[in-house]
């Protein structure tokens, strides 16, 4: 698993590439509290267009980092969901609470909405 975090204009967004299976779930959700504790924070797009896998544990970071963000009362989104890991949210029934988006351009825009009082995020 790869990852980059980069500052876009209305949220940071994680570029997550690869697998995520328990190990590097742990070591995503490590990075992420570092992130989120260490930088001013602010609206987050989770960017699953490159992972071709994910385990229960990477859900797990999926969800933590939604309700993480909910506590900071800041906007969360995930984007670009490929066909194997929508079926793994879809079983889970993650796809029915959490906000997902085709791809990230559907992400961005709903976060700058939200922002403008426009209204909430499905799952928020």
């Amino acid at each position: 698993m790869e990852y980059n975090i980069r500052s876009a204009q209305v949220a940071d967004v994680v570029e997550v590439s690869g697998r995520i299976a328990a190990s590097e779930a742990m070591d995503l959700t490590r990075r992420l509290e570092a992130h989120l504790s260490a930088d001013e924070v602010r609206a987050l797009v989770l960017d699953l267009s490159r992972v071709d896998y994910m385990s229960s544990a990477g859900l797990g970071t999926v969800v933590w980092l939604g309700k993480r963000m909910r506590e900071m009362k800041q906007g969360y989104a995930i984007s670009g969901l490929r066909d194997r890991v929508a079926q793994v949210f879809k079983l889970s029934g993650l796809d029915r609470i959490l906000p997902i988006y085709p791809d990230l351009a559907a992400a961005e825009a709903a976060l700058e909405e939200r922002a403008s009082g426009g209204g909430a995020s499905p799952g928020q």
